[in-house]
């Protein structure tokens, strides 16, 4: 917590200047934080192409290790695992029995048949062809003949030596016929097989019962070569479900990395456009009210107002006799020329001000018995309810006049402070870039302000608020700012209408005090942009010539107009009807 503190023999400069310190270091402070923050952000930005392609690397082994070891969830593809291999089991030892029982029954046929299963087979295609059955039974005439020749004869006899030949050419034959070459026991026992043999159905159940035994062995070896898959998996799942792990925690690590970098990147964009200081002023400097030079000030005008109340008490009849004559001559021509004015300007009449003698008014404005401008602005309020109407679409509006001295600035003056009042958010700018009066009236600098913030394109509207000044609870002051070399072509930019609109977003009322018509300073420009123009005039001070003059210019935006404000008062002196009694240096002005 810091104390600062001046000194000076100007009580309200020394205010000033701590004020103005204050000021500049939450604006250091807030661009300091914004450095940092950019900073910062350019150099996450820099890491985020690296940090993303490390994430796609990751996801990429991940994704090719899976498809390689087709892994799609190991925690299911294990219990899959133990149920398969259960299963495989139980159809193992059971294919094995029928493969038990069919080596069993195919060994009994065989030893029946007497064949190898390949001359079964061969002996089974013989015995189906009717040509081969034909030779076959040639054949056994043949043998059954030679027989019975060799008992009555000898080996050389002719008829045994014709029988020889002839068995050895039909022999010959059914070789050819079976295009195989068949030992001649095995062919001696098909010669046996007619084709009404009963052994003829016995070497079909050996051929079937060697197919049944074949299709049985490829079964089970089937089945053993997916057991062996199953085992071999088992063992390597551990090790995949190590890799596995540690590759998504190497993808979990990266992606984490690039989303903390991503989501840092977007609250320092944040806080690159924030206007938050992490500085805050407890208390504004207020104009010193002690020491010797205010209790010698203190006396003088103690002996002041002695004197005054004196002269006054002796002044008041007389006073009060030529009061009564002026108002009547007042009134008389106040009504004459706002019948004139209404001829002339054929819009709503909003209020009438009429003239006060201001040694008459005190400085309390919550006095409701009192004629003031800023109870009037009230009345009018109260007598406009579009401007309170929240489905209005009156956010923003100027108040301007024919002629210097009608009174334009102190009725948007007391406009704002009533609004401010009825608990509505008011920004007042001064744009009138000759003659500017808003900072004068509040006693705020004007270095910088709206010309400030049209000039400069690098400051941002939201940055706008370090030049705006908070003087009342929801009233803010943003003045003139240094006068520019062509106030229309500043105020008819294309950043002043940015800037309205946000100034339309932020408050509920944007009023404008401008320069005269007769001046042709941008009020015109201005009028185009916003909602609605107030148009004050003081009949007193305005000829018809001028009024005519104005016209022409007011028809170039004459749907703009609301309404307008006769003003009838000294307005050389409505400062010091209601700045006093403000008493703007006993609230905290709040700086952003």
């Amino acid at each position: 917590m810091l104390k600062l503190s001046y000194e000076s023999d100007q009580p309200k400069e020394a205010a000033k200047v701590v004020n103005t310190l204050m000021r500049l270091y939450i604006f250091n402070n807030i661009q300091s934080q914004r450095s940092r923050a950019l900073s910062a952000r350019k150099f996450i930005a820099a890491q985020l192409p690296q940090r993303e392609s490390v994430v796609r690397e990751a996801e990429e082994n991940l994704s090719r290790f899976k498809e390689k070891h087709n892994i799609v969830d190991l925690e299911e593809e294990e219990d899959a695992t133990v149920t398969a291999i259960s299963k495989l089991d139980s159809e193992i030892t059971l294919v094995q029995s029928e493969f038990d029982a069919a080596i069993a029954r195919s060994a009994a046929l065989r030893n029946q048949v007497g064949l190898s299963p390949q001359n079964a087979i061969t002996a089974n295609k013989l015995s189906q062809s009717s040509e081969i059955k034909e030779i076959l039974r040639e054949l056994q005439s043949v043998e059954r003949q030679l027989a019975l020749a060799r008992k009555d004869f000898q080996e050389g006899f002719p008829t045994v030596v014709n029988l020889k030949e002839k068995r050895s050419a039909l022999r010959n034959l059914l070789s050819q016929k079976s295009q195989k070459t068949i030992q001649m026991e095995s062919l001696s026992a098909a010669v046996r097989v007619d084709i009404d043999d009963p052994e003829q159905n016995t070497i079909h159940d050996f051929l079937s019962a060697e197919v049944q035994r074949q299709a049985v062995a490829k079964k089970l070896i089937s089945l053993r070569r997916g057991r062996s898959y199953y085992d071999r998996r088992t063992q390597t799942l551990p090790k995949l479900r190590q890799i596995l792990r540690e590759l998504e925690r190497k993808s979990e690590a990266a992606q984490s990395t690039y989303k903390t970098l991503l989501k840092n990147l977007q609250e320092l964009q944040v806080a690159e456009n924030t206007n938050t200081s992490s500085a805050q002023i407890i208390e504004q400097a207020l104009t010193p009210t002690e020491g010797t030079t205010l209790k010698k000030k203190a006396i003088v005008i103690a002996l002041g107002i002695l004197l005054g109340t004196f002269l006054a008490s002796a002044a008041i009849p007389i006073l009060a006799i030529r009061q009564q004559y002026l108002l009547k001559s007042q009134r008389k021509v106040l009504e004459d020329t706002i019948d004139s004015l209404q001829g002339l300007l054929d819009y709503p009449l909003w209020s009438v001000i009429p003239h006060t003698e201001l040694k008459h008014q005190t400085s309390d404005l919550n006095s409701g018995s009192l004629i003031s401008i800023l109870g009037e602005m009230h009345h009018m309020i109260r007598s406009n309810p579009q401007l309170l109407n929240n489905d209005s679409s009156l956010k923003s509006l100027i108040v301007t006049s024919i002629d210097v001295q009608e009174g334009k600035s102190t009725v948007a003056t007391n406009l704002a402070i009533a609004l401010a009042q009825l608990e509505q958010r008011v920004l007042l700018i001064d744009a009138n870039m000759q003659n500017p009066k808003q900072h004068q009236l509040f006693d705020l600098p004007n270095a910088l302000g709206l010309s400030t913030a049209i000039k400069d394109t690098s400051i941002r509207p939201s940055e706008v608020k370090m030049i705006i000044h908070r003087v009342w609870s929801n009233l803010d002051i943003l003045t003139s700012g240094s006068k520019p070399t062509s106030p229309m072509s500043t105020l008819s930019s294309e950043r002043m209408n940015l800037l309205l609109q946000y100034f339309a977003w932020q408050y509920d009322f944007v009023i404008f005090d401008t320069s005269p018509l007769l001046d042709l300073d941008g009020t015109s420009a201005l009028a185009t942009i916003v909602d609605g123009v107030l148009f004050v005039t003081n009949p007193t001070l305005t000829q018809s010539k001028e009024l005519e003059i104005a016209k022409e210019i007011i028809n170039q935006f004459k749907h703009k107009i609301i309404g307008t404000v006769v003003n009838n008062g000294k307005t050389q002196d409505y400062s010091k009807v209601y700045l006093p009694s403000f008493k703007f240096n006993s609230f905290k002005h709040k700086v952003y």
